[in-house]
This record gives C-alpha cells, sequence and structure tokens, in this order.
C-alpha cells in the first residue's frame, strides 16, 4: 500500500534542505507555495526525526514555526539507524 506524503512533511522538507545549507541527493524539491503552505495549516503539524544534537534540533524546529505560524513542530531525536528503520 502506498501513501502520499502529507503537505507538512513536504513542506519541512523543503525547509529542512533550504536550512541545512547543501544539496542533498534524490527528488527535485517542490517550490513552497502558498497553496502548499495553507494545506500544511491544515494538518497542522510535522514531526521532526532527527540523530542531530537535541538543541540544533529544537533552533531548527523554532525557526520553521516562526516562519510558518499554524503549523507545529514535534521534534523526535532518536539514533540514525531507528529513523532509517522508520523510514524503510
Amino acid at each position: 500500500m502506498t501513501t502520499k506524503p502529507s503537505h507538512a512533511i513536504l513542506l519541512a522538507s523543503a525547509m529542512t534542505f533550504a536550512l541545512a545549507g547543501h544539496a542533498v541527493a534524490g527528488p527535485a524539491p517542490q517550490p513552497v507555495t502558498p497553496q502548499l503552505i495553507e494545506a500544511a495549516k491544515k494538518e497542522g503539524k510535522v514531526v521532526f526525526y532527527s540523530a542531530i544534537d537535541l538543541k540544533v534540533t529544537q533552533g531548527l524546529a523554532k525557526v520553521f514555526e516562526q516562519k510558518y505560524p499554524g503549523i507545529t513542530v514535534q521534534v523526535e531525536r532518536t539514533g540514525s539507524e531507528r529513523i532509517y528503520q522508520r523510514v524503510g
């Protein structure tokens, strides 16, 4: 069964790549459009799984929430293997 990614996840992915400041191999990012932002606001929350330092991750979450009010970021810090298992 395939599921479509949520709008909030797409928006968070675009923002993460923008904040990271470097290119990552993978699908081309989607433009952040007003329609995408409104759809993400309807969902209301994005979960940010990360293996990086919690303080850094929380800082990124705050920047995201300031840039996109109405979308909260739930930070889930865990090891990279667990994140890989969740994604896989």
